[in-house]
């Protein structure tokens, strides 16, 4: 980086402190880390909600994370509901019903599903989750989700 210095007040081996914004990425997304998926050649895919309401594994490039999410630079465009819980329940083609950030699905009447997440459509057949014996509780589906 080359600084100018008509009036010679930085002399050779002085120091100066500088700050230095970073360039900005135009049609570039933020994408959840969780929401972003690496197969054994170590290229990533999203998993996302199609406008027929179906799961599609879509792959993506990605250059970096910020903060805790993906700087997705191509593959995605705004808009596109990407899939960050339940992926363990879904495949592509399968139906699912989006709930988008800052719902509130209980309200509405349908299950409760974290933040950005995409649940099963209803009528289909899903595992029960083992892992969380508080599933079967319908008072702790009431209860909002900490992140």
């Amino acid at each position: 980086m080359l600084v100018d210095n008509p009036d010679e007040v930085l002399m050779p081996g002085m120091y100066v402190r500088a700050v230095i914004g970073s360039g900005v990425r135009e049609n570039a997304i933020l994408v959840p880390q969780q929401g972003i998926a690496r197969d054994p050649k170590g290229n990533t895919t999203a998993m996302v909600v199609n406008a027929q309401g179906l799961v599609e594994a879509r792959p993506v490039q990605v250059s970096r994370t910020v903060g805790s999410d993906w700087l997705v630079e191509g593959g995605l465009a705004a808009g596109d509901k990407v899939i960050v819980e339940g992926l363990q329940k879904i495949r592509p083609g399968a139906p699912v019903q989006a709930t988008e950030a800052g719902t509130d699905a209980a309200e509405a009447g349908a299950p409760a599903v974290p933040m950005g997440a995409a649940s099963p459509a209803e009528g289909a057949d899903t595992p029960a989750d083992a892992a969380n014996p508080d599933a079967a509780d319908p008072a702790a589906d009431a209860a909002p989700s900490q992140q």
